[in-house]
């Protein structure tokens, strides 16, 4: 819902009729000073540059039942319980948004990185994802989520399907399988349970994934939310009165006092048309471990770089959503628990088309098979596979075509580093040239969802316990939980 607000805020300014419409709404939102030394000084910075802005979501305790597993420990305290970074490239089009675990430790703060607000306001905050992540913040925004359920009645709901019946007991949500159009109190409920279970085939299964599997929820929540705003007519300036209206008179939106209305204005104009799927989704990866008698997160650093360089304005160009790929299946009666190409599709990559293979055979090598303008697609997939398929360059071949072998054994949550793929995909550091070693195999890292259901598994050291299993069952192949699958309609 973060994002939701900031394309209500932001993605509608698109004609000056409209920045007259809605200016007074926009001018009241609440704001907070920070020194200078906080943000990124983006004086006389071109509008179309690149922006990063922090998203903070926090709960008061004002209109949250009192034994809510929420409010445990905390009193009066303010914490932030969603923290997020959004990249909007204007000059581009492109957006991109990274879930940072509220667990994950900071030894700077000796403490998680959430317990920053508490000490230092939302400054402090800033100062310590900059600083932690090596990336810079040039706005920030607050939600306050008691104040967000007001914005979602004032869409009239949310419409979330459930492909199973679903529960949790701590934040008080359930919901039958199908369709839903969620109210204000029961988004909230659903966007910040920590114990989900799911209904399946007859028994209550556990999403073990812990913050990692919340985070996710949000994060497409977000796209559902910005959704159903744009379905309700977010970009007519008289419904969008109404939306900003219900967000400024609740409080549910706080921003820095150098994020200025033209400069929301120049954001919607180069977001107006932005469709909110295309928004690039992803976490910072880390691994479970204990610092003393504190259970945290620590920060995978080598599968974090290539993310946080993203934000940094150097990262890699090719995104998964500007790569298709057609899936054949070798394999007779496949067992997996999640199909590829809804696996595929959840870290973006455009599915083409999935087939099984006919009358011949299964393959007993997973085989990517790729033309020589296709290889940055093929390197960039094969970062995503679990365990080494055969890479085979084809002189001419028009579709990156992944063939499934017995040896598929499913896909990660967060892709390979280009270091991990060397010696294994031709060209790399020495890799065969036409396919790996068949012997070669990589182990699943502790952030893995598996095709088969298997367990995640990772390196035990004195301090790191085995990350949380990822087994979160998306819904559809868009990859957004929540989105109903093709030919069903939520309303």
């Amino acid at each position: 819902m973060l994002l939701g607000c900031v394309g209500l805020i932001g993605a509608s300014l698109y004609t000056a009729s409209t920045v007259e419409t809605v200016y007074d709404d926009v001018s009241s939102i609440q704001r907070i000073w920070v020194p200078a030394d906080v943000l990124t000084d983006r004086t006389n910075v071109d509008p179309g540059e690149p922006r990063n802005i922090l998203l903070v979501g926090t709960t008061e305790n004002d209109g949250i039942d009192s034994s809510d597993e929420l409010l445990a420990g905390r009193g009066n305290t303010l914490l932030a319980d969603t923290i997020m970074v959004l990249r909007v490239e204007p000059d581009t089009g492109q957006a991109y948004v990274m879930s940072i675990n509220r667990d994950i430790y900071v030894p700077s703060i000796r403490g998680k990185i959430n317990g920053a607000v508490q000490f230092g306001g939302i400054g402090g905050l800033v100062k310590v994802v900059k600083e932690f992540l090596d990336i810079p913040i040039d706005d920030f925004m607050i939600v306050n989520f008691s104040g967000f359920r007001k914005v979602v009645d004032q869409l009239g709901g949310v419409p979330v399907y459930f492909p199973y019946e679903a529960r949790d007991f701590g934040s008080f949500f359930d919901a039958t399988a199908g369709c839903h159009v969620l109210s204000g109190e029961q988004a909230l409920n659903y966007v910040r349970s920590r114990h989900y279970e799911q209904k399946i085939n007859g028994r209550w299964t556990p999403d073990n994934t812990n913050d990692y599997g919340r985070v996710e929820r949000q994060r497409d929540f977000l796209v559902l939310a910005l959704g159903r705003a744009i379905e309700k007519g977010a970009r007519n300036p008289t419904v969008l009165k109404r939306l900003l209206g219900a967000a400024t008179e609740s409080g549910a939106v706080t921003l820095d006092t150098e994020f200025t209305v033209q400069q929301l204005l120049d954001l919607g104009q180069a977001f107006a048309n932005f469709d909110p799927e295309n928004l690039q989704r992803t976490a910072l990866p880390g691994n479970g471990g204990m610092i003393g008698e504190a259970s945290v997160i620590l920060m995978d650093d080598d599968l974090a770089q290539p993310i946080l360089d993203v934000y940094r304005g150097n990262g890699n160009t090719l995104q998964p959503a500007q790569v298709t790929v057609e899936i054949i299946d070798s394999r007779v009666k496949p067992t997996d628990t999640f199909r590829i190409d809804t696996l595929l599709s959840g870290r973006g990559f455009k599915i083409r088309s999935m087939a099984q293979q006919s009358n011949a055979g299964v393959e007993p090598r997973t085989v990517l098979r790729y033309s020589s303008d296709q290889r940055n697609g093929a390197l960039l997939l094969g970062r995503y596979l679990i365990g080494v398929p055969v890479y085979q360059e084809v002189t001419g071949l028009k579709k990156l075509t992944l063939t499934l072998g017995s040896d598929y054994a499913g896909v990660l949550l967060q892709a390979k580093t280009e270091a991990d793929m060397a010696g294994t995909f031709p060209g790399l550091s020495g890799a065969s040239g036409t396919a790996a070693a068949a012997s070669a195999k990589a182990p699943a890292p502790a952030t893995t969802l598996r095709g088969a259901g298997g367990a995640a598994s990772g390196a035990v050291t004195a301090t790191v316990a085995v990350a949380p299993t990822v087994g979160q069952t998306p819904t559809t192949i868009s990859g957004i939980y929540g989105k109903p699958p093709e030919g069903v309609t939520c309303k």
